[in-house]
């Protein structure tokens, strides 16, 4: 539910892509001189709201905003083309909406970083280390939402299309595989981003400058290809990457809706045809909530909900249910019942407490507690536990208090 949750608004900012695509054919280009006006004034064509000095902020602007809507239904009606099918369809699409992309990149980039300038903003990526920013609770909560999102954390649709491999498939490699390309994929692109950030001569601590995803991708770069020659060129391909990169994660967001009731008793005697057809009307029709002309405020609020609380709470409870309940009964034979309600109870509270006091006195009484609570239980349980009768694997064999530790805190 998570990942259809975010698809009903993931989908209407590919509608202001869209926008940004269809003006890209436009000569000038007509962001060129005001990119912060045409984004706010002509794609998300939401009037300002109203803070009053007493009471709730009020958002005055009433209806929808045509363009929106228009390429919203016509995104719509592209994920239910790669969905509706099932995972062959999906399969042969990928190749396309993923294949393409990366070959588009590859020209932006080399593009990228032979602007005038761009070294600079290369050196920025490469060349500068700001540790201290590190010990700050904001960027680790910017990171796990932008890394949550790229590789699809906690949406399900790993899960759903894990189902349909052999009983036995390796999905430690699979896992491997998908978030190192991933990650390669984003420290490659990044070279592209930054070239253009040179390009600009933005400098970092400028309050006029935000690099944030929406800034980069409506503002920043778009700017950034106006001043090039063969402005028109490079922004259809530009928009045509984010476009397609943005289609492959809408349709496998809401795969993992269809496939949870494809696999149900009621889905089972309904063709997945009807199924899907049903499940993009109506998430549709939620979309429509963000192609209003209060929509955009609406969106951060719910992104901000879903993205930095929701999203960040399902993943850290299917960690701890897969590390803690799934083949527990395994471990409790080996090490006993005790022994290993400490380790887990240690296993969670650790992370609760320590989050809870990093965040009430300080970061390191935060990492110093948590860590405390995980070493101390460990050993307890240890020390209580009983020999396995199944040593351990390997190096943790060796030794029975190891193969405690074994059992307890790494047994798959």
């Amino acid at each position: 539910m998570t990942g259809f949750a975010v698809a009903t608004y993931y989908v209407p900012i590919l509608s202001w892509i869209m926008h940004y695509f269809r003006c890209s054919f436009q000569s000038p280009l007509p962001w060129a001189g005001r990119g912060s006006d045409f984004y706010l004034l002509d794609v998300i064509a939401n009037p300002d709201p109203i803070t009053p000095d007493v009471g709730y902020v009020e958002y005055p602007g009433r209806g929808m905003v045509g363009e929106t809507v228009g390429w919203c239904a016509f995104v719509w009606f592209l994920v239910w083309l790669c969905i509706y099918k099932g995972v062959g369809m999906t399969g042969r699409v990928v190749y396309v909406t993923m294949g393409v992309p990366v070959i588009i990149m590859i020209i932006i980039l080399g593009r990228s970083v032979s602007l005038e300038n761009a070294r600079e903003g290369i050196l920025l990526y490469v060349g500068e280390w700001n540790g201290g920013k590190l010990a700050g609770g904001a960027i680790w909560q910017a990171a796990a939402g932008q890394i949550f999102f790229s590789i699809g954390v906690g949406f399900g649709y790993f899960t759903s299309y894990a189902s349909y491999n052999s009983r036995f498939a390796n999905t430690v490699q699979d896992a491997i595989i998908i978030a190192s390309c991933n990650s390669l994929y984003e420290i490659i692109a990044a070279f592209a981003v930054f070239g253009v950030v040179g390009f600009l001569r933005y400098e970092p601590g400028d309050p006029e400058v935000s690099l944030s995803t929406f800034t980069v991708g409506f503002l920043t770069y778009p700017l950034a290809l106006a001043e090039m020659p063969g402005a028109q060129v490079w922004s259809v391909l530009f928009f045509l990457t984010l476009g397609l990169l943005g289609l492959s994660s809408a349709f496998a967001l809401v795969e993992s809706f269809v496939t949870l009731i494809c696999d149900s008793q009621i889905g089972k005697r309904t063709s997945r045809t009807l199924v899907s057809t049903i499940v993009i009307v109506f998430a549709f029709l939620l979309s429509l909530l963000y192609c209003s002309r209060f929509g955009f405020y609406m969106l951060d609020a719910v992104d901000t909900w879903i993205n930095n609380l929701c999203l960040v709470f399902v993943v850290w409870a299917e960690c701890v249910a897969a590390s803690t309940l799934y083949r527990y009964k395994d471990a409790v034979r080996q090490v006993g019942g005790v022994a290993y309600l400490i380790h887990s109870a240690g296993y969670i509270l650790s992370m609760v407490l320590g989050v809870a006091v990093g965040h009430a006195v300080s970061p390191g009484a935060g990492a110093g507690v948590g860590f405390g609570i995980f070493i101390v239980s460990n050993v307890v349980a240890v020390l209580l536990g009983k020999t396995p009768a199944i040593p351990a694997p390997g190096f943790f064999g060796k030794n029975p208090f190891l193969s405690k530790l074994w059992w307890q805190g790494f047994y798959p």
